[in-house]
């Protein structure tokens, strides 16, 4: 694969992070640091023209490999708001917390998916280690932009236990039959409820190395299980309109709940992707929905509750946070005053205690300043 264009990528992508690692951003550094992913991009991207343009035959592994690395390593967002939890042990897997730290470019992103259709599918993809790249920049693209991934995980996806990966221990036994028990008492499609069982398993998982001991899965294992899972979530992509019967709203709820919490625990991105305030702001119109029977799914089943939950903390720092704080006072508000009795509420959904409890709390402690408030006003009229 030794060639110009893979050669010039390398270093603009390797010149671009470093930059980015120190913390500057392109409108305050030195011309001179400028200068070094400035110009090997621009000779990267005449070189995958002028390949593109004289291609007679199927596109090779390096130019989809280069392309996809122009595709990560976009412009820095001005502004990185803080994040609103604490870091799940898989943020620096895979260097994905190097990544996105900058904004994708779509357009390569789309020429990446046409390449490799061009190329006769995933299964083309041959040179050692292009391919799994190209499946995880697929979920990776796909979990920054809200879209399907473009690639079909290429096989079956179990979970670690029964790939006889993980044996599980006392305590990840009692985690295992409470995790995702909460979903059971609900019309979840299935394919859906699939997907969120094997998130349950993967954070099973994910605790048991966490706390180390006997039969303890390995980090490895995890990682490449939370891939495929995250490929599985991103395809169930539910239909996104105002004409919604009452089961598809409730899935759509669901599915954005569960992605929240994915960003949150399983294939956590940093905040400057965005990824979380778009999902705050798609669970709001979600949950606005005038079809949603709120006697059925809504107050006060604990679903909704956890609903809520996620989406208030993936609302941190933007205009949506309010309104999540005062529908959880206004629904929620007699039970706010036992925090701990609250945490044990969300543990049958997805709910990871590491990364979970400390946002929650905070969200709670507000919408239960809220309530009270309220219930003053309201006691003197």
């Amino acid at each position: 694969m030794a060639s110009p264009l893979v050669l010039h990528t390398f270093i603009f992508a390797t010149t671009k992070q470093m930059l980015c690692l120190r913390g500057q951003k392109e409108d305050d550094m030195s011309q001179l640091a400028v200068r070094a992913p400035s110009i090997h991009q621009t000779e990267a991207l005449n070189c995958a023209r002028n390949e593109i343009e004289s291609m007679n035959g199927p596109p090779s592994d390096g130019l989809i490999l280069a392309v996809i690395i122009l595709a990560v390593n976009g412009t820095r967002p001005q502004q990185i708001p803080p994040q609103p939890h604490p870091l799940s042990p898989l943020a620096k897997t895979q260097s994905l917390h190097l990544f996105s730290m900058l904004n994708v470019v779509e357009p390569h992103v789309r020429a990446v998916a046409q390449l490799v259709a061009l190329k006769g599918g995933l299964e083309a993809v041959d040179t050692y280690g292009v391919r799994d790249t190209v499946l995880l920049s697929d979920i990776y693209f796909s979990s920054i932009l809200g879209k399907r991934p473009a690639q079909v995980w290429p096989v079956p996806v179990t979970s670690l236990v029964d790939a006889g990966l993980h044996t599980l221990d006392a305590s990840a036994e009692r985690l295992s039959s409470q995790l995702g028990s909460g979903f059971n008492s609900f019309k979840v499609d299935k394919d859906l409820r699939r997907v969120l069982q094997l998130m349950c398993d993967l954070t099973v998982a994910l605790d048991h190395h966490v706390r180390g001991g006997i039969y303890a899965p390995e980090l490895s294992d995890i990682v490449l299980q939370r891939n495929a899972v995250q490929n599985k979530l991103l395809w169930f992509q539910p239909p996104m309109n105002d004409d919604l019967g009452k089961v598809d709203t409730f899935n759509n709820i669901t599915h954005i709940a569960a992605n929240i919490y994915s960003d949150m625990v399983l294939f956590p991105l940093n905040p400057a992707t965005g990824i979380k305030p778009r999902l705050a702001g798609e669970l709001r119109r979600c949950l606005k929905a005038p079809i949603l029977d709120i006697e059925e799914y809504g107050p006060p089943s604990d679903m909704f509750l956890w609903v809520l939950t996620v989406g208030g903390i993936a609302a941190s720092f933007t205009r949506h946070r309010g309104w999540y704080i005062e529908k959880i006072a206004e629904y929620y508000g007699e039970l706010l005053c036992d925090i701990d009795a609250m945490l044990e509420r969300m543990a049958p959904f997805l709910w990871w205690a590491n990364v979970c409890n400390q946002p929650a709390r905070l969200l709670w402690e507000q919408s239960r300043e809220v309530y009270h408030e309220e219930k003053s006003l309201s006691a003197q009229y």
